[in-house]
């Protein structure tokens, strides 16, 4: 395996593989705080050998969780739970990364499903400007205390149908001020937040955006790949440093009829265009195929929801 198995260097940060475990979302925290189920949980993937561990998403306001379980990053209260995440993962010779985001507002139920042609989902994204001005900082200041509590790797969630990715839909985003309508309008926001997340985050660590490349549909208003070629270009003059990019989310079924490996096919699409480093979510957990994405190019990472696949056997 010895493309899979190759270090990386990000910046200052060398990943000793090109694997990265992503915790799922647990709905296992109280107030916010990393308990003993994220400390395992984040700990037992960096033993099983991967490069780069991320934690589950961490909100950074206590109203953009998606429960009132959910990790939380607004608060020093936080720090000692995750700083012990950070020491479980360098004890183990993995890189310590964090995801933040915000889950935006909630769908209701019965638009999770399969939509209609250009049918536009009718939940309001209607915060205020002011609202909107609140959460880029609070990014920043997230951004602030995770190089606080010592992670040296950051991803920002802008995918999945959270905040980020609703801003940028037509699908959702019906805005009618700077923050909706053409394309530069529609991708405001989240270039804000990455402009205030940069201000806060070590220059010398990287920072990845997990980011929404298409919604799969065929509604002129829709996010597509395309816009996120036209978004990764001027991202890449921002420093982001990694680009994860990921299909669906605001429309459960939406990616019912994509081929297996759909997701390579994204990083790909963004390699060709020039970018330096993607990474890939969705491929089988199978360390042959999982080799062959990166010895072809088509992404230097390969992002698994559990690393726990024999990675041992290999890395020793």
């Amino acid at each position: 395996m010895p493309h899979l198995l190759s270090p990386l260097q990000l910046k200052s940060v060398q990943l000793k593989n090109r694997i990265v475990a992503s915790l799922p979302h647990s709905q296992r925290s109280s107030a916010g705080k990393a308990g003993h189920f994220h400390l395992m949980e984040y700990a037992r993937q960096a033993e099983n050998g991967s490069g780069l561990v991320l934690t589950e998403t961490a909100a950074v306001e206590p109203e953009g969780r998606k429960s009132s379980q959910d990790l939380g990053i607004w608060s020093d209260d936080h720090l000692p739970g995750l700083q012990k995440m950070v020491q479980l993962a360098l004890g183990q010779g993995a890189v310590p990364g964090i995801r933040i985001g915000h889950a935006g507002i909630t769908l209701p139920a019965d638009q999770k499903k399969w939509l209609p042609p250009c049918e536009r989902l009718v939940a309001p994204l209607d915060f205020k400007p002011e609202d909107l001005t609140r959460m880029v900082q609070r990014f920043g200041e997230a951004s602030f205390r995770a190089a606080k509590a010592g992670f040296q790797a950051l991803e920002l969630q802008a995918n999945e149908g959270d905040l980020m990715h609703q801003m940028l839909s037509g699908l959702l985003n019906h805005r009618t001020d700077a923050y909706g309508g053409d394309f530069a309008n529609r991708t405001r926001f989240l270039k804000q937040v990455v402009h205030e997340v940069k201000k806060n985050w070590p220059n010398q660590l990287p920072v990845a955006l997990r980011l929404a490349a298409t919604d799969y549909s065929d509604c002129q208003e829709s996010w597509q790949l395309t816009d996120a070629l036209s978004l990764t270009r001027e991202l890449g003059k921002m420093g982001i440093d990694v680009i994860i990019p990921s299909g669906g989310g605001l429309n459960g079924d939406a990616i019912r009829n994509t081929p297996a490996n759909y997701q390579v096919s994204l990083s790909w699409a963004i390699r060709k265009q020039g970018y330096t480093h993607t990474g890939t979510l969705g491929v089988p957990i199978e360390l042959t195929q999982a080799n062959r994405v990166v010895s072809q190019e088509m992404a230097d990472l390969v992002v698994v929801a559990d690393a726990s696949f024999q990675l041992p056997a290999y890395t020793e």
